[in-house]
């Protein structure tokens, strides 16, 4: 396992990209060393629900398989939304974008508090820190 450097929030997974095979026994998800993090096998269907189980599996180890990739992403949307945030500038371009009404301000910082959330649970970074 790595860790991010340090202008980003650590996180200390098994570096991505990952990959999802669905064919393969056990359905892992593998890093780019063909090394299984995850299988998503852990349950098969007793009676025959016409392909659900399958299919919702797949989505799952998609999903799953994206994490690295959807970090990342978040990431740098938090570091660029911050930035921008930081300076009245960047402040003066925001609500450019969103709109000078309370409504699409509000909605700007909701993202931004969900964006920092969805971050802390993936890099296990939760803490008591006040949301901004």
């Amino acid at each position: 396992m790595t860790c991010r450097a340090a202008s980003r929030l650590p996180a200390c997974h098994t570096p991505g990209p990952w990959h999802y095979y669905s064919n393969e026994d056990g359905k892992p998800i593998c890093n780019i060393g063909n090394f299984a993090i995850a299988y998503m096998d852990a349950y098969t269907p007793d009676e025959d629900d016409g392909g659900a189980w399958e299919r919702e599996t797949d989505a799952n180890g998609n999903l799953v398989a994206a994490a690295p990739e959807m970090l990342e992403c978040l990431q740098d949307i938090l570091a660029v939304f911050n930035q921008a945030a930081a300076d009245s500038a960047g402040t003066h371009a925001i609500i450019a974008f969103f709109g000078n009404h309370d409504d699409s301000v509000n909605q700007a910082i909701r993202w931004r508090q969900k964006t920092r959330a969805a971050v802390a649970k993936a890099t296990s970074q939760l803490s008591e820190r006040r949301a901004a």
